[in-house]
C-alpha cells in the first residue's frame, strides 16, 4: 500500500456539481493508490468536466408575471455569483400550449408567478408535471413592492403545495421585487 486516503460517503440525495468533483477526486486518489494510472487519467477529465460545469437556469411563467425582470437580474449575476451559468426564459399561457423543459436541458426551473395571488391550479398542475419529470424547481414570487399582503400569499402557496402533494422535498419559495432591486433596497 503506498498510501492512506479517506472516503467520505454522503447521504443520498440531489447532488452539486462541487460535490460530485469531490467523489471524482476521491475515486481518483483510489485509483492512484491503486496503481491504475488509466483510471486515474479518465477521472482527472471527468473531474475537469464537473469543475467547468454550468449551471442551466430556466425561468418560466406566464406573461405579465416578472420572468423577464428575473431573466435580467439572473444575467447581471452571471459573472459574479453564477460564473458561467446560462439563463433561458419560458412564457406560458392558461389553457395555451405548456412548454417543459426536458430535465437532461436544465439543472433548476425558477417558476415566476406574481404576488397578487395564491397558486393557481394551472400553476400548480406546472409544478407538478416539472416535478413528476425530477425537476429542481424553486417558487419565486415576483412583484412583492406592489403588494403588501405578499407574505400571506407565500404561506397560501405553501399550503397549496402541501395540500397537493407536491412540497417535498420542500420547494423554496423567494419573495423578489425588480422595482426594489433597482431602487438599490
Amino acid at each position: 500500500v503506498r498510501g492512506s486516503v479517506s472516503v467520505t460517503m454522503q447521504p443520498s440525495g440531489q447532488l452539486t456539481s462541487a460535490d460530485l468533483a469531490d467523489l471524482v477526486g476521491q475515486a481518483s486518489r483510489l485509483a492512484d493508490l491503486a496503481g491504475r494510472s488509466d483510471l486515474t487519467d479518465r477521472l482527472a477529465q471527468a473531474r475537469a468536466v464537473l469543475a467547468g460545469r454550468r449551471i442551466r437556469i430556466t425561468v418560466l411563467g406566464a406573461p405579465g408575471q416578472g420572468t423577464t425582470s428575473v431573466v435580467r437580474a439572473l444575467e447581471r449575476s452571471t459573472g459574479e455569483r453564477l460564473p458561467g451559468a446560462s439563463v433561458t426564459e419560458v412564457a406560458t399561457r392558461p389553457g395555451g400550449q405548456l412548454w417543459l423543459p426536458e430535465p437532461a436541458a436544465t439543472d433548476v426551473v425558477l417558476f415566476v408567478s406574481e404576488a397578487d395571488q395564491a397558486y393557481s391550479d394551472w400553476e400548480l398542475d406546472i409544478i407538478a408535471r416539472l416535478r413528476a419529470q425530477g425537476t429542481t424547481v424553486a417558487g419565486i414570487i415576483s412583484k412583492i413592492d406592489l403588494y403588501q399582503q405578499w407574505s400571506e400569499v407565500q404561506r397560501a402557496n405553501r399550503q397549496r403545495l402541501q395540500a397537493a402533494n407536491l412540497d417535498s422535498p420542500s420547494v423554496t419559495l423567494l419573495p423578489v421585487s425588480a422595482g426594489l432591486l433597482h431602487a438599490g433596497q
